[in-house]
């Protein structure tokens, strides 16, 4: 029973990989879709709510220097508690092109599209080789100005997930998008070895304008 209990933890528990280093730039390929889960708790000094939503990120094109013309989608878009109606605030479809970084070149947040800005911020990779247990700058800002995004990355493991070869990553960062509210958001990110895609994020947004927690999670399918 207990040689039982000792495998089950083997395989339930990241197994850590004897690698050095990682090269974190995200690298796109053609027709790519990635799909996820994801919930945002919302807690107001008055108001509580929960988001939920199925994400789809699809490469639409590649493009030149190692980007790609790519859309976000929700589906199945859902609000409960406080003030929550339905399916009123489902954002629309945002297309943009995404870079080495795995940034958009246009960050939005109002109307519920804080979950877009929520994936792409935690899709952040510094574009180059970092070893582990090695800790770098965060210093990234939008082509149009939209958002800013300024703090310090570390990359913690690089370990198997659900059998895939996966970079842990932890991240400190203030966002201030343009003419709204900054928030500083913490973060555990996993992304591939391979390619730096997100495959699972969890963080913790706090707007000090307004007393906001936004506790959130994303898990690829």
């Amino acid at each position: 029973m207990i040689n039982a209990l000792l495998l089950l933890g083997c395989l339930v528990q990241p197994t850590t990989i004897a690698a050095e280093s990682a090269n974190l730039t995200r690298l796109y390929k053609e027709r790519e879709v990635d799909s996820y889960t994801l919930v945002v708790t919302l807690n107001q000094p008055a108001s509580k709510m929960e988001v939920s939503a199925d994400l789809d990120f699809k490469v639409l094109a590649l493009a030149d220097k190692g980007k790609a013309q790519a859309s976000l989608a929700a589906k199945n878009f859902s609000m409960k508690g406080d003030q929550a109606s339905g399916a009123e605030g489902s954002p629309q479809e945002f297309k943009s092109i995404f870079e080495e970084h795995g940034m958009p070149d246009t960050v939005r947040v109002k109307d519920f599209e804080f979950i877009y800005a929520a994936y792409s911020v935690s899709s952040y990779l510094p574009g180059r080789t970092v070893k582990v247990g090695e800790t770098y700058d965060i210093k990234w800002e939008a082509p149009d100005k939209s958002a800013a995004v300024l703090g310090k990355g570390k990359l913690v493991a690089i370990q198997m997930m659900n059998g895939v070869k996966s970079v842990k990553l932890e991240n400190t960062v203030d966002v201030t998008p343009q003419n709204d509210s900054p928030g500083h958001l913490s973060s555990t990110v996993f992304v591939r070895l391979d390619n730096g895609q997100l495959l699972k994020a969890d963080g913790k947004v706090v707007i000090d304008k307004d007393d906001s927690i936004a506790n959130y999670s994303i898990k690829s399918k």
